[in-house]
């Protein structure tokens, strides 16, 4: 059995983990609901619900979940027209591609709660196709609950196993790589974890860009917050590793991946360490040459480029062509040996042509 995970997240509609327990007790005051009116009935509840929320409580921050503003506004429109009226209103708002006012409101509602029901039912598994909650849909509404936005210590246990169930590959790597950011002291460990998820797991297909692997970890990161997941140290608490270890294929892929993250610190990691810190300054420094340059449409010469890394032009040629492989999935590389004067500084090889400038185009 593969380790499973979750090939796309919204950021941040995929944030708050609560929306899927309000779905659960959406279905459950339902006598019958079709597939094709789940997103829109459940939206006249998210409305109805969120709007007696915010008359005594106002989150600091929404965090994916609809601004009290939005809400306020929407819930005044559906009390001054039919429901009849207001379905085929909701129905043309969606269809229409330029929405204005109240408009933008609702789409942008209506959009929230469908990826609500979506993590409800097709990642968490808590509805199954019929619209009736599963066992763990059940076992989630016999727990106490937080109050207001807030999640109690059961239901948190709760969510982990079910992120878990889901996410596994992803989540718990992404948790093992916040401990290597603070071990190794980086900024951002999400290139590594890039590599790590090539390497590993080959998820070529997954079409990661770092753009892309950071949004969905912004997501992941707010589950690890919310669900208090890691110690000071960026380490699993003792109870969600408990979690884990009760559970004999969590408990297996666990081992796995700490096996192959310990791997690739040892080999991959460290000898990428020099490269992508060089790679980081590369960048800074095309970025800062372009920005300052009236002309050479985007080209900047590599000598330049090569002064301010202070590194040798053996170095330089060896960083260049790495560059040059690793970063053409992502952005699109051009060289050029043509100069306007005369320039008899010794040129740089890609792939055994002759070149002195480089463009990047992301």
């Amino acid at each position: 059995m593969e380790i499973p995970f979750i090939h796309s997240l919204h950021r941040p509609l995929n944030k708050p983990l609560k929306c899927t327990r309000w779905v659960c007790e959406f279905l459950v005051s339902q006598d019958d609901i079709k597939s094709s009116m789940i997103n829109l009935e459940f939206f006249y509840y998210l409305v109805k619900k969120l709007h007696k929320t915010y008359s005594t409580y106002v989150p600091d921050e929404y965090h994916g979940i609809p601004s009290k503003g939005a809400i306020d506004a929407i819930f005044t429109y559906i009390q001054s027209v039919s429901k009849s009226d207001l379905s085929q209103n909701i129905t043309s708002i969606l269809q229409n591609k330029k929405r204005v006012g109240i408009e933008k409101q609702i789409y942008s509602v209506y959009k929230a709660s469908s990826y609500f029901v979506n993590l409800a039912k097709d990642k968490f598994k808590l509805i199954d196709e019929k619209n009736n909650l599963t066992t763990n849909g059940k076992n989630l509404l016999e727990i106490k609950t937080g109050s207001k936005f807030s999640l109690s210590t059961k239901e948190k246990e709760f969510y982990f196993e079910r992120v878990l169930e889901c996410d596994f590959l992803i989540f718990i790597t992404h948790c093992s790589f916040e401990n290597i950011q603070i071990k190794y002291d980086l900024r951002d460990a999400t290139e590594y974890q890039y590599l790590f998820m090539e390497k590993f797991y080959s998820i070529s297909h997954f079409n990661f860009t770092t753009p892309s692997l950071e949004n969905y970890n912004t997501v992941r990161s707010y589950w690890i917050d919310t669900l208090d997941v890691l110690n000071k140290n960026k380490k699993l608490r003792t109870k969600y590793l408990n979690i884990i270890k009760s559970d004999e294929n969590f408990f297996k892929w666990y081992e796995e991946i700490l096996e192959n993250i310990k791997n690739f610190e040892n080999t991959t990691f460290k000898k990428n360490l020099k490269y992508l810190k060089l790679k980081k300054l590369f960048v800074v420094e095309y970025d800062k040459f372009v920005k300052n340059q009236t002309e050479d449409l985007g080209f900047v010469n590599l000598h330049d480029l090569k002064l301010h890394l202070h590194i040798s032009f053996e170095n330089f040629q060896i960083f260049l062509n790495q560059f040059y492989e690793e970063e053409k999935r992502n952005s699109k590389i051009f060289f050029s040996n043509i100069v306007n004067s005369v320039d008899r500084r010794q040129r740089f090889y890609v792939n055994k042509i002759p070149v002195l400038k480089i463009k990047i185009k992301k």
